[in-house]
């Protein structure tokens, strides 16, 4: 399960991230189409989605990159459906 430690509100805990990855995981926060954007928390150091349940703080790269790709597969998985055409 993804953003096990997001119970955890103490900010000492946080992992140490290069400004790099930082800025990376500042922009896929913002810019992740997974989900409705009036759902992100960002407040106190916080980067979180509500709607998909990714913690950009602390989840690994791998499970924000494994938890956006189902999102979108099934996302076009979906659209698929109304694109069948039986005649």
């Amino acid at each position: 399960m993804l953003s096990k430690a997001f119970a955890k509100r103490d900010l000492a805990e946080l992992p140490k991230l290069s400004d790099e990855e930082r800025i990376f995981r500042r922009l896929l926060f913002f810019m992740h189409s997974s989900c409705d954007h009036r759902n992100l928390y960002g407040d106190d150091g916080e980067m979180h989605c509500h709607t998909c349940d990714i913690d950009f703080v602390r989840d690994s790269a791998k499970d924000i990159e494994e938890r956006i790709s189902d999102i979108n597969l099934a996302k076009y998985a979906e659209s698929l459906k109304g694109n069948d055409t039986d005649e």
